[in-house]
């Protein structure tokens, strides 16, 4: 409607409000909640001390995702931004494997009697989802050369290299936000924050070396280093804390489901 970015801003806010009212009208008329507005003052403070905490971890996990581009406007040129914003958008396809299951970890692990089943199908999806994830990374990197200047143009042609070379970063985050809704339905949001509060300042000091001279492929690197060292020290503390090897969660065995449906 020739608003531009209030344009999208308004089509993405009708969006939601409409999917809000149709999801609460469904789970009163089709499942029969009952839903009251009566203040449950333990509960809410029992929410919002877990959830501030919750809120902390993704607020740095969301300043490791966008640190890069932050700092390529202060350091490099804009040209360097645009192409760094493609790759990251175009790699970032990647991570819609952990958003598809993650909130169903989350409430199953919030809701859990036999922790050590819950915790050994966790690791069972998390196998799955890192192969989906390989195949996915193969496909991006050969198919890139051809739909980069397809969609965006040639102009955008630098952007290849930088989604073929920041692959393995994102991949590698998969595997942290598979795991992370486990500890956070556990109550333990606060570990992404011990985890990954260290590579974001990794990320930044990279940065501050790598993008004057290398651009947007200096960032690339800063954020497969980051992602690469937050993830895998995630692993290692999510094997200490569910006491599960992390040998036993890499290693491939049969699932056993938690997410039947009754």
């Amino acid at each position: 409607m020739k608003l531009s970015v209030l344009g999208a801003f308004v089509a993405v806010f009708t969006a939601n409000f409409i999917m809000f009212f149709y999801v609460y009208y469904t789970i009163i008329l089709e499942y029969r909640y009952k839903i009251t507005w009566k203040y449950h003052e333990p509960l809410m403070k029992s929410m919002i001390k877990l959830g501030l905490v919750n809120a902390i971890a993704i607020f740095v996990m969301q300043l490791n995702y966008r640190l890069d581009v932050l700092m390529l406007k202060k350091l490099s040129t804009l040209e360097q931004v645009g192409f760094y914003a493609v790759a990251t958008q175009i790699a970032e396809q990647l991570w819609h494997i952990p958003y598809a299951i993650e909130t169903i970890i989350l409430s199953r692990s919030a809701n859990a009697t036999d922790e050590q089943k819950v915790t050994r199908t966790v690791a069972s999806i998390f196998r799955v989802s890192m192969l989906a994830g390989i195949l996915g990374s193969v496909i991006i990197f050969f198919i890139a050369p051809y739909v980069i200047p397809w969609i965006f143009g040639s102009e955008f042609v630098s952007s290849v290299p930088m989604i073929q070379a920041i692959l393995p970063g994102i991949l590698i985050l998969i595997a942290f936000r598979i795991l992370n809704s486990r500890l956070t339905g556990m109550g333990k949001p606060q570990v992404a924050i011990y985890t990954f509060l260290p590579a974001l300042v990794i990320n930044f000091v990279a940065n501050l070396f790598l993008i004057p001279r290398y651009g947007g492929m200096g960032a690339v690197w800063s954020t497969n280093l980051s992602y690469g060292l937050g993830s895998i020290a995630f692993i290692i503390v999510y094997s200490k804390l569910i006491r599960m090897p992390v040998a036993e969660i890499l290693a491939f065995k049969k699932a056993i489901s938690i997410f039947t449906v009754n």
